[in-house]
């Protein structure tokens, strides 16, 4: 008896990337009450991020004080500003391998495979999303919610930033193929070893669920191509994978006994019971 093992190597050479402490976003005229703490006086966006080392933002005023905090900045507090003339407080990402803010104006905006802007809960959220791509923008749309877009590169005009501008976070070529082949190398894992799970069973043989057990990690090894209970598939259901084709019972109704085989996954019926008839393989009742 055969069984198939499945091995998978994928060698890829990464180059480490450092995430940068601070990375601005916006300024706004009050930060988060809640989910916040004070982290002391500083005179830099960079240092009040360093400062706020496992928070997702860190919210500097321009007095000096530095609030850490996993709450992004609402959208209804954004103001006019760029990092280094906030009014009031100016908020960065924490940690992140994007290195730079550019605002545009939301008319007009041409950019390389834009998407489009959807919902997103904050601008970190944006960042993730567009982890893969050279370029992630950030909108705080109507004082209400933050859209996000991602894209490869921007044609437009930098312009001082806005309450309601397009705010472009800029992906190293590096960072976003880093990105890219760790999610290669996630994918090409998971892809092994679902591979591995379904070729449990020896080769011509399909792993297929036992009922009544109230588990999906029973199951039993099938010739679904010449079963006469499981022709064409799992009768109950493949393990591991919830895309099989469903197999079915050769001895259906009116079949008479030992009349009926699976070959090739298909029922064949040769014969049926008295007050049935033979049609398409199918003992249809005649009334």
């Amino acid at each position: 008896m055969s069984r198939i093992i499945v091995g998978f190597s994928l060698l890829m050479g990464l180059m480490k990337l450092v995430a940068a402490d601070g990375l601005f976003v916006a300024c706004v005229s009050y930060s988060p009450y809640f989910d916040s703490t004070l982290s002391g006086t500083y005179t830099s966006q960079t240092d009040c991020a360093a400062a706020c080392s496992g928070s997702d933002y860190s919210y500097l005023t321009t007095a000096g004080s530095c609030k850490c905090s996993n709450a992004g900045p609402s959208v209804n507090s954004v103001q006019d500003g760029n990092g280094n003339s906030c009014s009031q407080i100016s908020v960065d990402i924490v940690s992140t391998t994007f290195d730079s803010t550019t605002c545009y104006a939301s008319s007009g905006f041409v950019a390389t495979d834009f998407t489009g802007l959807s919902p997103v809960v904050g601008p970190k959220e944006c960042l993730n999303t567009c982890a893969y791509d050279r370029i992630a923008v950030a909108q705080a749309v109507d004082r209400d919610q933050w859209y996000c877009g991602c894209a490869s590169s921007v044609q437009s005009t930098p312009v001082s930033c806005t309450a309601g501008s397009y705010r472009a976070f800029n992906h190293p070529a590096g960072a976003a193929a880093s990105g890219l082949a760790r999610r290669r190398a996630r994918e090409a894992a998971a892809w092994a070893k679902r591979v591995a799970l379904l070729n449990i069973c020896p080769g011509g043989m399909t792993a297929c669920l036992i009922p009544g057990l109230g588990k999906n990690d029973a199951w039993e090894c099938i010739d679904t191509q010449n079963d006469l209970e499981s022709c064409g598939g799992c009768l109950y259901g493949a393990y591991n994978n919830v895309t099989s084709t469903a197999g079915v019972s050769c001895a259906q109704t009116g079949v008479k006994l030992g009349a009926a085989t699976c070959a090739a996954g298909k029922c064949l019926v040769s014969e049926c019971k008295d007050g049935y008839t033979l049609v398409d393989n199918h003992c249809l009742f005649q009334s």
